[in-house]
């Protein structure tokens, strides 16, 4: 028997199963041999394809983690994003020519500037060379006015940028609820001296 399911005159093994049981056997062993044969191929294609996606996924994943890392690539960023809001924010030429502009006090971005700032194409090139989502956007102005102030100065929203790049981590989260516990630790401190000075209060 060859290595090809062969006889070593050459002759297919299922005609030698055809004559000696009966065609019936041969067609059981030809479709055996097939679905074999292509459930083989599938197989190795199936780890092949697998292996390449996740070859192509942790390429993406260093490459991604490379881009987080760059402090340059960030301060280019910011940079450009710097010069984008200050063609936007209006009067900011005529300040300019008396003072010094800084960017707590003149670069003040408000919920209209920020809709404006978020259509711009120039802007959503930014915001995807800095890793950060273009659907979070929208919301994003609420997210990075801190203070409910109804502003935002652009140290403050730099400051932000940096710390929404990427993906969200488990740290983020533990971060978030050990920090509402303390919260909740202080409250219930606070309560619990309101509660002492109203009942000295009620036995006076």
């Amino acid at each position: 028997v060859g290595q090809d399911c062969s006889s070593k005159d050459g002759k297919p093994l299922f005609v030698h199963v055809a004559r000696a049981y009966g065609w019936g056997y041969g067609f059981v062993y030809c479709i055996t041999m097939l679905l074999m044969t292509f459930g083989l191929f599938n197989v190795i294609v199936a780890i092949y394809v697998e292996n390449t996606v996740a070859a192509a996924k942790s390429n993406d994943r260093v490459q991604k983690q490379i881009r987080l890392n760059d402090e340059q690539l960030v301060a280019e960023k910011l940079h450009a994003l710097l010069e984008v809001v200050s063609v936007h924010v209006p009067g900011l030429a005529a300040r300019s020519g008396n003072r010094t502009i800084t960017l707590e006090e003149d670069l003040r971005i408000t919920p209209q500037l920020w809709e404006v700032l978020r259509k711009d194409d120039k802007v959503r090139e930014i915001f995807r060379g800095l890793d950060i989502n273009e659907s979070e956007l929208r919301d994003l102005f609420d997210t990075l006015d801190s203070d409910g102030s109804g502003e935002i100065d652009f140290t403050e929203m730099c400051h932000g940028l940096t710390k929404l790049r990427g993906d969200a981590n488990r740290s983020d989260v533990v971060g978030i609820k050990l920090y509402c516990r303390s919260i909740q630790a202080q409250l219930a401190e606070i309560q619990a001296d309101i509660q002492g000075v109203l009942a000295v209060q009620t036995s006076q």
